[in-house]
């Protein structure tokens, strides 16, 4: 009998079974090297996902208490942390969609070989554009 027992037989209810994370976390320290911004994302994302995770170990154990309770706090508390974890998610998905338009404009802002420009568009004088084409004749 250890000595969390008594309580529970005091107040009706049954001792919660608190299983250890099994998750490591690395902390980086900043007087290490500057994080890039793709390190960034994967970093928050890495972060994020964390936090929902935690936040799903929390829930299910606060859903306990409140069942076994019937505390009309402990439901508040479980409704907020729900509302968190949506937001949570919801942020992920929101970085997720970000990171892919960012990838997606640099992909269209970096030409390809061989490629084929049509129409381009020469800002100039006329003076100008008869001196580049004689320069690149005489090349």
């Amino acid at each position: 009998m250890s000595h969390n027992d008594w309580i529970s037989d005091s107040l009706g209810t049954s001792p919660i079974d608190r299983e250890k994370p099994t998750q490591t976390i690395t902390v980086r320290k900043n007087d290490q090297l500057p994080i890039v911004p793709e390190e960034q994302f994967d970093q928050t994302q890495r972060n994020v996902m964390l936090a929902a995770e935690t936040a799903e170990m929390a829930m299910l154990e606060l859903a306990s208490l409140a069942s076994d309770a019937q505390n009309p706090r402990h439901y508040e508390a479980l409704t907020e942390l729900i509302k968190a974890t949506v937001n949570a998610n919801r942020e992920l998905l929101e970085m997720r969609k970000l990171d892919a338009e960012i990838k997606q404009k640099q992909d269209r802002a970096e030409p390809e070989v061989g490629k084929t420009v049509n129409n381009n568009l020469f800002v100039g004088s006329s003076s100008d554009l008869l001196k580049a084409l004689r320069d690149k004749e005489s090349e």
